[in-house]
This record gives structure tokens, sequence and C-alpha cells, in this order.
């Protein structure tokens, strides 16, 4: 699970009052309103999620032409490998520190993964980076237990060297990231939906993940891909798929 995702997933409701917002400021006429609207609807189609792909045309009507003079030249694996290894060595360094909030008696209260062990004998060990994930399922579950008791430098830890947030971002600002996220979003639970081995190396798992936000609870289903470096596993991406869009209808209003 990216927090970067989620976030920017649950930007469909800002972005669905910017679009107001532009209407009424005159930037945005009412013919494109009128097309955005019948997206929603055909989008939307009796089910209860709101499709990425809304989002997309949603952006492509108001800004055509936003992505016009956008081109990022592909980096080297020299490259590749400096940022990473500058990434991992930020790590090692005790710089990025932790907002703890593990359970104080870990070997009585229950792991954040939901797997129903205790803490201490589910993902502690591999928060405290002592013990290696053998498996795609084990970083997923380690993770979003660390979503949960905010251990920030787990989920750093456990991007794979070379993944797109490593090579693009620096640690401080993943950290602040995942501090922003942890405090804003209460993860409550998981279900992996699929799981796609498409090699030694590289698995997908699609699961859908519940949350609080403001005392709301939502979903949102994402893709995630996961690759083995080295004798670990690491998350390296995701897509979200959809969202619950049960507060977004509400929320329209163009």
């Amino acid at each position: 699970m990216n927090c970067g995702n989620v976030k920017n997933t649950l930007g469909y409701i800002p972005v669905l009052n910017f679009v107001s917002h532009l209407k009424s400021r005159s930037l945005l006429n009412s013919s494109k309103c009128s097309l955005i609207v019948s997206l929603k609807i055909h989008s939307i189609s009796g089910q209860n999620v709101l499709h990425m792909s809304f989002l997309s045309d949603v952006l492509e009507i108001a800004f055509p032409n936003r992505n016009s003079d956008q081109s990022t030249p592909p980096l080297s694996s020299e490259k590749i490998n400096s940022k990473s290894k500058s990434y991992s060595q930020r790590l090692r360094s005790g710089s990025i520190s932790n907002e703890d909030r593990t359970p104080s008696d870990p070997r009585n209260a229950k792991c954040g993964c939901g797997s129903g062990d205790s803490y201490h004998s589910c993902c502690e060990s591999f928060h405290l980076l002592k013990r290696a994930e053998s498996s795609a399922l084990e970083v997923l579950r380690a993770r979003f237990c660390a979503y949960k008791f905010h251990v920030i430098r787990y989920l750093m830890a456990s991007l794979a060297p070379g993944s797109p947030e490593v090579l693009q971002k620096s640690p401080t600002r993943i950290a602040r990231e995942i501090s922003d996220f942890c405090n804003e979003y209460q993860p409550v639970e998981f279900e992996v939906l699929q799981t796609q081995v498409v090699g030694p190396h590289t698995t997908f798992i699609l699961f859908r993940a519940f949350f609080l936000y403001q005392g709301k609870p939502f979903s949102c289903t994402e893709r995630a891909k996961f690759i083995e470096y080295r004798g670990h596993w690491y998350y390296h991406s995701g897509r979200i798929v959809d969202v619950d869009a049960t507060r977004a209808l509400a929320s329209i209003n163009i």
C-alpha cells in the first residue's frame, strides 16, 4: 500500500469541488461541466465505486493540454543504483525517526495486520528489521500493520530499491508523507482479492483496504507490485483501481 496513491485518490472530492470552483469563476464552461457530469454518471454505472479513469477524464476536460510539454527522461542504471544506495544509507544512519505507536505489550496485543496472532509473534520482527519477509503477502501484511502503528522506518525500509518512491523523492519527503498519512487516515483492515505470481521475483496482489478518514469509513482497491531482491521481498509500486464513492457522490455540486 502506498500512502501517496491513497491520498491522491482521496483527492477526488477536492478535485470535484475544484471543478465546481472553476465553473463559478468562469474558467470552465457549462458544456464542459455537463460532460463531466455525464462522465460521472457513466463511470459510476450504478456501482458503489468511483473509477480512477473518471478523475483522468475530469482533468483532461478541464485542462486538455496539461501533459503536452511534460516528459521525464529515463534514469540510467548508475543513477538508479546511486539513489538507491543513498536512500539505504540514510535509513541505516538513524536520521529517520519513528512515530512509533506499537503496543506496549506486544506479546498480548493483537497484530495490526489482522492475522489474529500477537504483534510479537507476527509483524514485530519485520518492523524491527530482524526478519526478512519471505513472500509478497508478508510484506503487504507488515506494511498495513506499520501504517496502523506508525512504524515509519519500516515503511521506508520495505520500499524496493529502484522503486518510483525511492527514485523520485528524498527520504525526508517520504517520511513526511507517511507521517502525514498516518495522522490523517486510520487503517482498519484489508482483504486480498487476487494474487498473481509472474515469476520467481515478482508478484502482484490485488487487495482492498478499509480506512477511517475524519471518522468516516471508506475503502480503496490497489493492485500492488512486489519484488524479491537479494533474499528480501519489497513493495515496489501500486495502482489504485477504485475507491468507495459513497461520500463522493454526496459532495458533487456542479
